[in-house]
């Protein structure tokens, strides 16, 4: 076994976001977590409009030291309004690009590659193959399990191969880092590998970034146009086929006959966008209780989060999605304001044992309204959720903590690869 306090960890992650992008940013924090430590990260990522790096953009394969990470981009496109086709030659070109900056890479210790997409195992098995070390593989969501579910994927062909990789992916990792626990049965579920090779590491609360006074949130409400004396729910993040952010706005609808003066603010971007908005100026709602604006990006989200009363994350209505690990959700704790979600699983669970939030009703808008409002009217409840909110973004996701048990996977791969 190498003896080695100090890693080279080669960073396979596609969609990677620096915080000037608006899409979440587990990978940029860990490896900013990684590097205070001493370890070394070297990330190879593509060009994700949602990732702040389109400026990086000049050539095929570009190499930039961002904040510290040796960031090697590959100019090619990514984001959510694509067909499924031009995602999958997305996806194809990443690994074959890959590949040339792989070999150019000197000494590494550990591979680590993030899903999704599923398809980046393969780059990732083979860099190890190449350095004759651990590969290490971080499962974000359930695939192709969640596409075939959803019937995204349709082609009996393209479903054989996809859960084919699946299996490959998972007997050829020395580690699976999963960010839920429903995300790690459903991983024992499609393979014989031992439960010990499986950790935990969820998604992570970035408490440092997200926790500000309240007076800049109130502040924030001149910026939305909304009143601060009007009850928020705030969702910010992707508004695509599975986020159903359509039942955000039929909730909105009944809520006016409850109480009009709760507002609903919508911030993201996604291929179901124009959909949900021309569905709240059909309803007569857009800017009367809907409001609906553009991404923020993640290191201006403070203020955002801080003016909401409450935060939120929703998924179509799918046993499926109920393995997810949202960023979202992770927010929420880490600015100390409850949150709503409207699925069950481990999330549902989490709330019901900590009060932190609320969980409405899958698809009965009515019933959703009339419990968020119940919930927001109730002053016992609002500050009792705060201040579990809190609690958990400080004690139990807090990134910091998090990055500990992610370390920990790596020193144990290292030990039983070799």
């Amino acid at each position: 076994m190498k003896n080695k306090n100090k890693l080279h960890i080669l960073y396979l992650h596609q969609h990677f976001a620096h915080p000037s992008g608006s899409s979440g940013g587990r990978s940029y924090e860990f490896s900013k977590i990684l590097l205070e430590k001493g370890h070394k990260i070297t990330m190879v990522t593509g060009i994700y409009d949602r990732g702040g790096l389109s400026d990086y953009s000049d050539k095929l394969i570009s190499r930039h030291i961002i904040d510290g990470i040796d960031v090697n981009i590959i100019n090619i496109k990514y984001n959510h309004v694509m067909t499924n086709y031009h995602r999958i030659i997305s996806f194809l070109k990443y690994i074959v690009v890959s590949l040339f900056v792989i070999i150019k890479i000197k000494n590494v210790d550990v591979v680590f590659a993030t899903s999704t997409p599923l398809t980046i195992t393969i780059p990732g098995m083979l860099a190890s193959c190449l350095y004759r070390c651990p590969f290490i593989f971080e499962v974000r969501d359930l695939w192709p399990e969640i596409p075939i579910k959803l019937q995204i994927l349709k082609n009996p062909i393209v479903i054989l191969a996809a859960k084919l990789l699946e299996l490959i992916s998972y007997s050829k990792s020395t580690k699976i880092i999963a960010l839920s626990p429903g995300i790690k049965d459903g991983i024992l579920s499609h393979t014989i590998i031992d439960s010990r090779d499986v950790s935990i590491v969820m998604n992570s609360s970035d408490v440092e970034l997200f926790r500000v006074d309240r007076n800049v949130g109130k502040l924030y409400r001149t910026t939305l146009g909304i009143k601060s004396e009007r009850p928020l729910l705030v969702y910010a993040g992707a508004v695509g086929r599975v986020n159903g952010i359509d039942y955000l706005v039929r909730i909105a609808e009944e809520m006016l006959n409850i109480n009009k003066n709760f507002a609903f603010a919508i911030v993201g971007d996604g291929i179901e966008k124009e959909k949900v908005i021309r569905l709240a100026k059909e309803k007569y709602l857009l800017n009367e209780n809907v409001f609906i604006y553009d991404p923020v990006p993640r290191d201006k989200l403070a203020p955002l989060l801080s003016s909401a009363s409450l935060l939120s994350s929703f998924v179509i209505p799918n046993k499926v999605m109920e393995n997810n690990s949202a960023n979202k959700f992770f927010d929420a704790f880490a600015a100390g304001k409850p949150v709503v979600i409207n699925y069950g699983g481990w999330q549902a669970e989490l709330l019901r044992k900590t009060d932190a939030g609320l969980q409405i009703h899958s698809n009965d808008p009515k019933k959703a309204a009339i419990s968020i409002n119940e919930f927001i009217n109730s002053s016992e409840k609002m500050k009792k959720s705060e201040v579990a909110s809190k609690k958990l973004g400080d004690e139990v996701f807090n990134r910091l903590l998090l990055a500990d048990d992610m370390e920990k996977v790596f020193y144990q791969a290292l030990k039983e690869y070799f």
